[in-house]
């Protein structure tokens, strides 16, 4: 079904609809009846038609998939579609030969937003292989085609957006990216994944840098063991002591000038930091990095991207700043803050901060997951990294606002004030809490009273209506019963008074006997009286004996 409107609906109403047409279709069981329509034709060969119907079919399937439904209902669908054979199907265009481009694209988004979060399918997705000789792995396939300076740059974003979503939740795909890294890992080949993206984050091509430095920043999105161990991974060098990767990425920021270059390496260093004081005291040991990272926040940016590579500089002094651990001598936490206090200034360093939340790239990367860049120069911001500055930008600035040499009983204070106001706001929570709770118990007691009541209202209702049909039956048995009686006093020419044609006759034949001369009216009168009497004799018998009948 082809769904379009000339009016634009509210996130409400078109969250309600995609619902909607989750249930119909998932619930209908229409997702087996899609795999037809992407089996690969018996001749190589893709008319218009045929491309429109797979490009449409394909955006049906990423509808019911969109990292923007409901979490239940977009993980079923995953299911379904991995069950069903889709997901398959979907890889096996991507390993085919002669498929145009247009379609090609569309199902590598496809395929990533089938995997994203859904381990099955991403575990099915690194098992895919090519059909030629010798098989290669369908991850390195589309890795290669990621950075690849010839192929489209929607293509290569698509790509992109595969390897996001692959790493998405996914431990041991992001385990397994670190430890191909590590000296230690004796399989490591050129052909790996893990060495094409180091070697991609040092190529001369901006676009390819950025790719891999991202990749490599999702392989690190809460994997703390990851990050400790690619402090470990050493690049391959003439020399007798290697730089390690942290090395060469400070070397490179501060001797490329091209603004991709030092986003990707920033936004990289950035994951890499939170949370990790490890990583955080490894880079405060290199002499160079803190007294360039001040140079390039200082420094007057004229240009929009520019500004975004002074903010991220910033940035990554605010992670060392907030997650010191107190072990670098020179840059202890102390002594960052008042570094920057002095170098820098509190006022210039929260400025420089927004400046990147104010950004229209950082506006554009925050909506959706996918990479939404028109060209290559447009591409500047990844989407996690977004959620990762929005998460830690407070925390930079509170730590930030602590007063240097501030004493202990001051802090104690500080703390305790804030802890009172947690608190406070915690007993407010749970009063609330408790209330709703309350309520909702009561309206479970009257939900259940009136289950009740229903209940006890059906049964009595039954119980009558029962009741009702028997009485039915038995005035009926009755009626049938008095109409048989009747009919036998009419036979005998008891039920006189329900006949007044028999009556009029038996008048008549008496009048006509007194006209005829007969007896006297007295002496008529006595003879008849005997007859009565034996016939009302008679009457009263066949009624006392109707009667005992009725009773019986």
């Amino acid at each position: 079904h082809k769904i379009s409107s000339k009016k634009v609906c509210s996130p409400k109403t078109l969250k309600y609809y995609l619902v909607v047409i989750h249930k119909f279709v998932y619930l209908g069981n229409f997702i087996s009846r899609i795999l037809p329509l992407l089996q690969l034709p018996a001749v190589d060969e893709w008319p218009i038609q045929r491309i429109n119907n797979v490009h449409s079919v394909l955006q049906i399937i990423r509808t019911l998939v969109s990292p923007t439904n409901p979490a239940q209902a977009t993980s079923s669908c995953q299911q379904a579609m991995f069950t069903s054979g889709i997901l398959k199907a979907i890889c096996d265009l991507l390993i085919a030969n002669g498929v145009p481009r247009n379609p090609l694209t569309e199902a590598i988004y496809t395929v990533a937003e089938l995997v994203r979060g859904h381990n099955d399918n991403q575990s099915f997705l690194e098992s895919v292989k090519s059909y030629e000789s010798p098989p290669k792995d369908i991850l390195l396939l589309l890795l290669c085609t990621m950075l690849s300076d010839k192929q489209p740059f929607d293509m290569r974003c698509a790509v992109l957006y595969v390897f996001q979503c692959y790493l998405y939740r996914n431990d041991f795909g992001k385990m397994k990216i670190v430890q191909k890294l590590l000296p230690s890992e004796k399989e490591v080949t050129e052909t790996c994944i893990s060495n094409l993206l180091c070697r991609g984050l040092f190529n001369k091509e901006p676009l390819n840098s950025w790719f891999s430095a991202v990749v490599l920043s999702h392989a690190l999105i809460d994997n703390p063991e990851g990050k400790e161990k690619l402090l470990n991974v050493k690049l391959s060098s003439s020399d007798n002591d290697p730089p390690t990767l942290l090395q060469q990425i400070v070397s490179s920021i501060q001797t490329n000038d091209k603004a991709q270059f030092k986003i990707g390496y920033l936004m990289f260093l950035s994951t890499w930091f939170a949370h990790c004081s490890l990583a955080v005291e490894s880079f405060l040991k290199i002499n160079t990095g803190i007294p360039y990272f001040i140079t390039q926040t200082n420094r007057l940016e004229n240009e929009e991207i520019e500004e975004i590579v002074s903010g991220l500089s910033t940035f990554v002094m605010g992670i060392c700043l907030a997650f010191n651990p107190d072990t670098v001598e020179n840059f202890k936490k102390d002594s960052l803050r008042h570094l920057i206090t002095k170098r820098i200034g509190v006022e210039t360093f929260i400025d420089k901060l927004n400046d990147v939340s104010r950004n229209e790239s950082y506006t554009r990367a925050s909506k959706h997951p996918q990479p939404t860049a028109q060209d290559s120069n447009c591409l500047l911001l990844d989407y996690e990294f977004c959620k990762l500055f929005k998460m830690l930008e407070g925390m930079i600035m509170r730590s930030l606002n602590t007063l240097p040499g501030q004493d202990d009983s001051e802090k104690l204070v500080t703390n305790q004030k804030l802890i009172e106001e947690l608190n406070a706001t915690v007993d407010s929570l749970k009063n609330e809490l408790s209330e709703k709770t309350n309520r909702i118990e009561e309206l479970c007691r009257l939900a259940n009273d009136f289950r009740d009541d229903t209940d006890r209202i059906k049964t009595e209702l039954f119980r009558l209506q029962e009741n009702h049909m028997s009485l039915i039956q038995a005035y009926q048995l009755k009626e049938n019963e008095l109409e048989s009686y009747r009919r036998l006093l009419e036979m005998h020419g008891i039920w006189q008074s329900e006949n007044p044609i028999v009556n009029q006759q038996q008048e008549s034949m008496v009048n006509a006997t007194a006209i005829a001369g007969g007896l006297p009216p007295l002496q008529q009168q006595q003879q008849q009286q005997p007859q009565e009497e034996g016939t009302t004799t008679h009457q009263r018998t066949l009624e006392e004996s109707f009667r005992n009948d009725l009773n019986v």
